[in-house]
């Protein structure tokens, strides 16, 4: 989905627009239309998957991780005055809601299940990128 207000951005680099401070459009429409475009595209854009379909493990893999790395980002990045980006749990001071991280947390699940199920299928193995906190860039897809 690419959209006049993100500059046409898709995938991972709408979700850098909508962490970036100096953004001053919608960071919501920018973080969701990021993660539809990323997890699309490790799905091969396809909106139905059958047995018999081919899909690439390490796709899989690499948007569990973009999605992890996500979620730190938005913790970690505050704009002028600490305020956060995007609004996720709870203001500082309010007790943590933690329903967001539950939901996010599922979908990484998700993910990561579906990366070793294809991983078992295509008899391949997944290569299992480590990164450091401080250098947490988006995974290319």
């Amino acid at each position: 989905m690419r959209l006049a207000e993100l500059n046409f951005a898709q995938g991972t680099e709408a979700l850098e627009l909508a962490l970036d401070p100096s953004f001053g459009g919608d960071r919501v429409l920018a973080l969701m239309a990021g993660l539809v475009g990323m997890y699309r595209h490790a799905y091969e854009y396809r909106a139905e998957s059958f047995m018999f379909d081919q899909l690439d493990e390490q796709k899989l893999y690499q948007s569990a991780r973009n999605t992890e790395i996500l979620l730190w980002r938005l913790k970690a990045r505050t704009a002028v005055g600490a305020r956060p980006l995007v609004l996720t749990n709870s203001l500082p001071g309010e007790p943590e809601n933690l329903s967001f991280e539950r939901l996010f947390g599922k979908l990484i699940a998700l993910q990561d299940m579906m990366a070793e199920i294809v991983s078992q299928q295509n008899d391949r193995l997944i290569n299992k990128v480590t990164q450091n906190v401080a250098s947490m860039v988006f995974f290319p897809l």
